[in-house]
C-alpha cells in the first residue's frame, strides 16, 4: 500500500502542485569515486590521509534499497515561481508541459531526490514566507540549497539570505582538501564569493593529487579541468627547475668552485633519487603527486657539509686541509660563499614556482 504523501501548503491559494519523490536521498555522493594514487605519502601533511578517508566514506554512502519516506506535495504559486526562477519561466513558456495535471491544480511539477528541508526553505523564500526562513544554517544545508538554486536558477531571489547565512557560518573556511572544502567551493561558486573561491582553489591546486572529486555536485567540468592543469603545471615547473639546476651545476660556474659544484650536483642527484623525483622522474599527468608533497620532498634533500668535506679531502691539486691557497683560492673563501650552497640554489627556484600559485578567478566561471 502506497504511503500517504506529506502535504505542505506553502501558498494556500497556489495553483501549482510540486511533487517531491524519494526525498532526502544521500547528498554529495559519487558511486564512481576513485581514490587518487598514493605518491610520496611520507610527505603528506597529517590531516591529508584522514580527510581523504572521510571523503571517500561519505562519497560512497549507499542508497537504501527501498525508501520508505513518503512523497512531499507542496501547493505553490506559479506566479511566484516564474518571477523568481528562470527554470520555471522556461517551463511556463512551454505551457508547463512536464506531467499530468493533478485535480485541483492548474499545473503539476515533479522532482526527486532533493533534500526536503532545503527545498522547503527555498520555496518559503520564493513565496515571501520569510518568517519561516532560518537565520542560521550549517555548511551542509547551505550546499544543499546552493544545488537547488543552481538547478532552478533563482540566484537573485536567494542572494540576500545566502549572504546572511554565509556571514554566520560557524565553520571556518576549510584550509585543506576535504568534503567540507568541496561543499564550500560549490557555495562560493553559486553565490559568487570571489575571494573565498580563489582561496579554496589555491588550496585544491596545492594539495590535490589528481582531478578533484565533484561528488555529483554541479561543479563545472571546465573548472575541474583548469584546476588539474594548474596542479600539473606547478609540479612540472618544480621538476623542470631541478633539472635545470642539475644542468647548471654540471657546468663551470664563476661563483662556485669545481669541488663545491660537484658536491652540490651529487647531492642533488642523490636527493632526487632518494625522494623518488628522479630515476625515473614523475611524468604527466603526475597521478598521485601533490604540489605540497613535491615541495616537502625537495626540502628534504640533504645539503653537503662543504667546509668539512673539503678540509678532509686533501687529494685535489695538492691541497692539505684549509691551508691550500692555490689556483682554486682558499677553501674557506669558496665554501663560505652563499652561492656555493645547494640549499641557497634550491630555495629561490621553489619559491618562484610557488609564487605562481594564485588560485583561480571566479570571473572565469559565471554561474548565472
Amino acid at each position: 500500500m502506497a504511503m500517504q504523501p506529506t502535504i505542505l501548503e506553502v501558498d494556500p491559494e497556489g495553483d501549482t502542485l510540486f511533487i517531491l519523490r524519494n526525498p532526502d536521498a544521500p547528498f554529495a555522493v559519487e558511486s564512481s569515486f576513485t581514490l587518487w594514487p598514493r605518491a610520496l605519502p611520507q610527505y603528506w601533511m597529517p590531516h591529508m590521509k584522514e580527510n581523504e578517508t572521510s571523503l571517500w566514506l561519505s562519497a560512497i554512502a549507499a542508497t537504501p534499497a527501498t525508501n520508505n519516506t513518503p512523497e512531499i506535495h507542496m501547493r505553490l504559486s506559479s506566479k511566484h515561481l516564474t518571477l523568481a526562477s528562470v527554470y520555471f519561466q522556461k517551463l511556463a513558456s512551454s505551457g508547463w508541459i512536464e506531467t499530468k495535471v493533478a485535480s485541483g491544480y492548474s499545473y503539476t511539477v515533479t522532482a526527486k531526490d532533493w533534500d526536503a528541508d532545503s527545498l522547503i526553505i527555498l520555496m518559503n523564500i520564493i513565496h515571501g514566507q520569510t518568517q519561516k526562513v532560518p537565520n542560521k544554517i550549517d555548511l551542509e544545508m547551505l550546499a544543499k540549497i546552493a544545488v537547488l538554486v543552481d538547478y532552478y536558477k533563482c540566484h537573485k531571489a536567494v542572494r540576500f539570505f545566502a549572504d546572511a547565512w554565509i556571514s554566520r557560518l560557524r565553520q571556518p573556511l576549510p584550509s585543506s582538501y576535504s568534503r567540507d572544502l568541496l561543499l564550500r567551493l560549490l557555495v562560493s561558486y553559486i553565490f559568487s564569493e570571489h575571494r573565498v573561491f580563489t582561496a579554496l582553489t589555491k588550496t585544491i591546486i596545492y594539495e590535490s593529487r589528481g582531478p578533484i572529486h565533484t561528488l555529483g555536485l554541479p561543479i563545472p567540468e571546465d573548472m575541474v579541468y583548469i584546476l588539474e592543469v594548474e596542479r600539473k603545471q606547478l609540479i612540472s615547473g618544480l621538476i623542470s627547475s631541478l633539472n635545470s639546476l642539475k644542468t647548471q651545476l654540471s657546468k663551470e660556474e664563476k661563483e662556485c668552485s669545481f669541488e663545491c659544484s660537484s658536491m652540490s650536483l651529487g647531492a642533488l642527484i642523490k636527493g632526487m633519487i632518494s625522494m623518488r623525483l628522479d630515476d625515473p622522474q614523475p611524468t604527466e599527468p603526475f597521478n598521485g603527486y601533490s604540489v605540497v608533497a613535491i615541495e616537502k620532498a625537495i626540502g628534504d634533500i640533504k645539503i653537503p657539509n662543504y667546509l668539512g668535506s673539503l678540509r678532509h679531502g686533501s687529494s685535489f691539486s695538492g691541497a692539505t686541509h684549509s691551508t691550500y691557497t692555490g689556483g682554486f683560492g682558499s677553501i674557506n673563501s669558496y665554501a663560505e660563499k652563499p652561492n656555493c650552497n645547494l640549499e641557497k640554489k634550491i630555495e629561490p627556484i621553489v619559491k618562484q614556482q610557488l609564487e605562481s600559485l594564485q588560485g583561480l578567478s571566479l570571473a572565469s566561471f559565471p554561474s548565472h
